[in-house]
């Protein structure tokens, strides 16, 4: 389409916004600004940040109508590949009132699209989000634009993304590990930081927020870019987290149900925490963060099948599932409570039916596409339905459905990183928080879950290990987020076949993958991975050829004379049982440690009340603490004491890949044979502190070191006459 046309097109949407904005006097609904949309509840919308795009039809089974956001992408190829569909099948679902169409920038972007393939949908004027959401602001925030004007705090800026002291410990900051996995899109690898692409959507957040009125996020986002050189990690992720919820029910779902990726919801959770333990973040008061309450979480996680492709999707009667979300968003509105726990109940029992028919759909299709195939929900409550649910008789009703997995606690509240009232044109939302499952499921077996629930007593060495690990994986929600993006880029879009020659059969290869994925699902990698990054190691059983996954807590190695013999394992019955060790695989690389084990000084200063208590084993960071410790007080009067303890430690440092422990302890080695005048030995030491330097030190304290260590050369080669 030409591109006046297209300005054309700008103009009229431009006007019909001014229109509705000069003309209004009635309480404000931003669906007034978009007329033209046939929105039958309970519906929901795309908008700009699902997470590798859920394609429209596999939201049928859970709304009546999908707000579909149409982006330019540049040629029909790229267009299928992001909605699974074609733009002659969107138009003719929107014909059926299944989706209804907006575009999320002016019309002018749509200019030089391949063979102007979208043209047949343009021309059908959808409306177009800009205008109509900066008028529908108007009404609420006449001085955003203003605000945003003399308040810009990007200008002339340089910014760091992670902290490199941190990173030099071996650790990287979790926060700089959301917000790189933000901007990649969730997916199963990480691109180049590119600083404009965070930069462009911060401000595009910032101004979100600046609409509705929520200027105080905006100052505590602003305080972020003026630590240091400006932690851009920080304020890019807390804006994405704060838009989700506080904007994105009025703007990408036009108050109809909002979809939130969980890792959101664990980034806020994680901001919780960090209030609560009055550990935020240094030089910024926690006072100035904006607190709101965030809502209510009605459901413990449902994992269901969504249909494949559109013709799956037409195939299948999704009312009963729609009627019942129907009726709960309806009880939410009411505020009845009793009524909310028996739809909450009933909507989970025709999800469950749902699941299982679009499952054995899945089972008999012959061509199963590479997207998404399930998605994990739990449903919740955004706005002042939280405050209500404290006061109200029937909260102890609701807390029977209120069973969150992930660790928001018992009384299954999302905790209140937010108190106050949100500014929604309705005072509840209810919104799906999803996972996106064939990307980032993480959830053990029920073989695993049945033995967890086991009472039987099992010794096994590493428990009280095991034990503490799962402890902070339940408490910490960033630790999750660190397992669910670690488990993504390393195991990508799962493990292919690859053949090199011609095969003597065209479906050889596909029977020997399908085989392959039947021996070995792609689930299976998942749960180990995490289980290699929780504890350490991983297990596996092979029982009848048949693979299975079990917790490191509930087996036990038996050696005679230092010698492997069989394994102890507790059975899902809670019963030991003999399982010889050709049927137990180990996954135990020797450079593998637990993330707890790598983070877990970092944990200690940001959440020391989860961290520390009485029952903790001693981990890594703490033997090599109290050791140094010692080493400290003796290396004057015990050169052999201390030069054994330091040599204990050394190992420790380096397995942690902390590269400044590991320098301070060669140092410290060298010290010690410099004290006490074994001055070879000393540069020895020191030379060896400079080669795991070499290039890694970026900190300030790291350069500082690595500037003492020069001066400590030059003094013992001095000593040694050497000029």
């Amino acid at each position: 389409m030409d591109l006046e046309t297209l300005n054309e097109f700008d103009a009229l949407n431009t006007e019909i916004a001014v229109g509705i904005r000069q003309n209004y006097n009635k309480e404000l609904d931003i669906l007034d600004f978009y007329p033209e949309l046939k929105l039958e509840p309970p519906y929901t919308g795309t908008g700009f940040k699902l997470i590798n795009p859920i394609k429209p039809y596999q939201l049928f089974p859970f709304f009546k109508t999908v707000l579909v956001d149409v982006f330019p992408l540049p040629d029909e190829k790229s267009f299928k590949n992001h909605y699974g569909l074609d733009v002659a099948e969107l138009i003719d679902l929107e014909r059926k009132n299944k989706v209804a169409l907006r575009l999320p920038f002016n019309y002018k972007n749509y200019h030089n699209l391949k063979d102007d393939y979208l043209d047949p949908l343009l021309s059908r004027r959808p409306p177009s989000a800009v205008s109509r959401d900066l008028n529908y602001s108007y009404l609420i925030n006449d001085k955003f634009l203003e605000y945003l004007e003399e308040d810009n705090f990007f200008e002339g800026k340089q910014f760091d993304f992670g902290n490199n002291l941190t990173m030099e410990m071996g650790m990287v900051d979790p926060i700089a590990i959301a917000a790189y996995d933000i901007m990649n899109g969730s997916g199963t690898n990480f691109l180049r930081l590119d600083e404009k692409i965070a930069i462009d959507a911060l401000k595009r957040n910032c101004q979100r927020l600046a609409l509705l009125g929520y200027t105080d996020v905006n100052k505590f986002l602003k305080k972020f870019l003026e630590l240091g050189n400006g932690r851009l990690d920080y304020a890019f992720a807390y804006s994405a987290a704060y838009t989700s919820f506080l904007t994105d029910p009025t703007f990408n779902s036009l108050n109809g149900i909002n979809l939130v990726n969980n890792n959101i919801r664990e980034l806020m959770n994680d901001l919780s925490i960090r209030i609560e333990n009055k550990t935020i973040f240094k030089d910024i008061d926690e006072n100035l963060i904006p607190q709101y309450d965030l809502g209510t979480m009605l459901t413990d996680e449902i994992v269901t099948s969504t249909p494949l492709n559109l013709e799956q999707s037409d195939n299948f009667n999704y009312s009963g599932a729609i009627e019942a979300l129907e009726y709960l968003e309806n009880a939410v509105n009411q505020k009845d409570f009793e009524d909310i726990t028996d739809r909450v109940y009933e909507l989970k029992s025709e999800i469950y039916i749902a699941n299982e028919i679009v499952e054995d759909m899945q089972k008999n299709a012959e061509n199963i596409p590479k997207n998404i195939s399930r998605i994990g929900y739990s449903i919740g409550v955004l706005g002042l339905f939280g405050n209500y649910v404290v006061n109200d008789p029937y909260a102890k009703i609701l807390d029977v459905a209120a069973i969150v997995m992930g660790g928001l606690g018992e009384s299954g509240k999302l905790k209140p990183v937010i108190e106050g009232a949100l500014k929604f044109n309705k005072d509840s939302h209810v919104l799906y928080l999803y996972n996106n499952y064939e990307n980032y499921e993480l959830k053990e077996y029920p073989y695993d879950e049945k033995v967890l629930r086991s009472q039987k007593s099992f010794i096994n060495p590493f428990i009280d290990y095991y034990k503490y690990y799962d402890a902070l994986y339940k408490k910490i929600p960033i630790l999750r987020v660190l397992i669910d993006v670690d488990t993504r880029l390393i195991l990508g879009d799962g493990f292919k076949l690859e053949y090199k020659g011609k095969l003597p059969n065209d479906k050889l290869i596909e029977e020997i993958q399908s085989q392959i994925e039947k021996d070995l699902p792609f689930e299976l990698f998942r749960i180990v991975h995490k289980h290699l990054l929780l504890y350490g190691v991983a297990y596996l059983i092979n029982s009848n050829n048949t693979f299975k996954v079990i917790n490191p807590k509930f087996v036990k190695p038996i050696y005679e004379e230092k010698e492997l013999v069989y394994y102890e394992i507790v059975d899902t019955n809670g019963k030991i049982k003999e399982i010889e060790k050709e049927n137990v695989y180990s996954i135990d690389p020797p450079e593998m440690l637990s993330i707890v084990e790598s983070y877990i000084l970092l944990f200690d200063e940001i959440y020391p009340k989860l961290t520390k208590n009485d029952n903790r084993p001693a981990l890594l960071r703490d033997v090599f603490s109290a050791k140094m410790d010692i080493a400290r007080k003796r290396y004057k009067t015990d050169f052999e004491g201390t030069k054994k303890i330091l040599d204990e430690i050394l190992p420790i440092a380096i397995k942690l890949k902390d590269v400044v422990n590991s320098t301070i302890t060669l140092m410290a080695l060298g010290d010690l044979h410099a004290e006490h005048e074994h001055y070879e030995e000393a540069l020895d030491y020191y030379y060896r502190a400079q080669k795991c330097l070499d290039g890694k030190a970026f900190s300030d304290y790291l350069q500082k070191i690595d500037r003492d260590l020069l001066q400590q050369i030059n003094t013992v080669l001095k000593l040694l006459g050497i000029s």
